[in-house]
């Protein structure tokens, strides 16, 4: 397998691994109770009902929890970017559904410049930004400045949630009686965007050849 079709699959894979474990078992009970699984997607809401959130702290961390799917979604954009229209126009199209499941809930959308909500809101927006100047020019973008905004994407999704549920462990450990297993899905998404990140960095090193490209 040539080099430039290696890092294309490195980081489509990748950038799908990452996102889809987001959807996955971010936090088990040892004893298995499903009750007490929580998904990636629940772990920026369940710091809400903590005291330590209502008085201010865990906000860049609940912030974090949000970033898989954006990342996933930026990450896909960039990879279509060097593609033809057709990859184009399906990454386009996939943003639309990713950016409403980062906005808040529907009940709270009118509440989507809240300091709660603006994190969420800046995400879905430069999603879908990113989906349109790709969209519209993204043959034409600097290889080397999409697959340098591609690794930064990776990177980020890679370090960043994994950085705030360190944050939080501890807190987690004590609503779970004092241990946790850590789930599946905070290792698809973790290794999921490192693999991404390596893909983008061999872009990095070769011009991409998009006829030899997935």
């Amino acid at each position: 397998m040539k080099r430039a079709n290696l890092a294309s699959w490195l980081v489509l894979l990748g950038s799908l691994a990452g996102g889809v474990g987001w959807w996955l078992p971010w936090v088990a009970h040892p004893k298995g109770a499903a009750a007490l699984v929580l998904l990636g997607l629940d772990m920026g809401d369940f710091f809400k009902f903590t005291t330590l959130w209502r008085s201010g702290g865990l906000q860049w961390e609940r912030h974090f929890f949000f970033l898989p799917p954006a990342a996933a979604t930026l990450g896909l954009l960039f990879w279509a970017a060097r593609h033809d229209w057709r990859k184009r126009a399906l990454a386009f199209l996939m943003t639309f559904p990713l950016a409403l499941v980062v906005l808040p809930e529907y009940e709270r959308w009118r509440e989507w410049q809240s300091a709660e909500f603006r994190f969420q809101s800046a995400l879905a927006i430069i999603m879908l930004a990113t989906a349109l100047l790709v969209w519209l020019g993204g043959a034409r973008a600097p290889h080397r400045l999409v697959a340098g905004l591609g690794a930064l994407v990776a990177l980020a999704g890679a370090t960043l949630p994994l950085w705030a549920f360190w944050r939080v462990e501890l807190l987690l450990r004590d609503f779970y009686g004092g241990s946790i297993v850590w789930g599946m899905g905070l290792w698809c998404t973790t290794v999921g965007f490192a693999i991404a990140f390596v893909g983008w960095l061999l872009h990095m090193t070769k011009p991409h050849q998009t006829k030899e490209s997935v």
